[in-house]
């Protein structure tokens, strides 16, 4: 009786243990979400700015990486009416990049081409978070 009392307090200390566990992720979770965006956005400065330098090669890695972190930030980051607001600047944003951005940037002299790998950064890293957002709001309003 002893050896099996043992047993199921062993087994509820690992109980706990996961519990705790589990917690400690949701925590984590709770404070990381905050800023994947924003490093998402700084990251993708600072490879607007590096593209110039790159072959295409390399440029094709460090914009995969941007629009996988554009994805995650758009599926763990916006939600309930912080993704109403998102929907509308991002799409403002995009809008204005794609239009007139790439166009207009291109011609400044000497930073051109630098505002042009900023901008080019900036909508691979927005658009999929878009996306994303876009359709957790087209499910949610589905499922009411």
């Amino acid at each position: 009786m002893a050896k099996r009392r043992g047993k199921i307090m062993a087994m509820e200390k690992k109980a706990e243990a996961l519990l705790h566990v589990d917690s400690l992720y949701a925590n984590i979770a709770k404070y990381t979400h905050k800023y994947v965006f924003k490093i998402g956005i700084i990251l993708a400065l600072v490879i607007g700015l590096a593209s110039t330098q790159f072959d295409a090669t390399t440029n094709a890695w460090m914009f995969s990486i941007l629009v996988l972190c554009g994805i995650l930030g758009g599926f763990f980051n916006i939600a309930g009416q912080e993704r109403k607001d998102f929907l509308m600047t991002a799409l403002v944003v995009l809008l204005v990049l794609t239009i007139g951005g790439a166009t207009i940037f291109s011609q400044i002299l000497y930073v051109g081409i630098y505002l042009n790998g900023i901008i080019t950064a900036l909508l691979a890293f927005i658009s999929p978070a878009t996306v994303v957002a876009g359709l957790k709001h087209l499910f949610d309003l589905l499922a009411t």
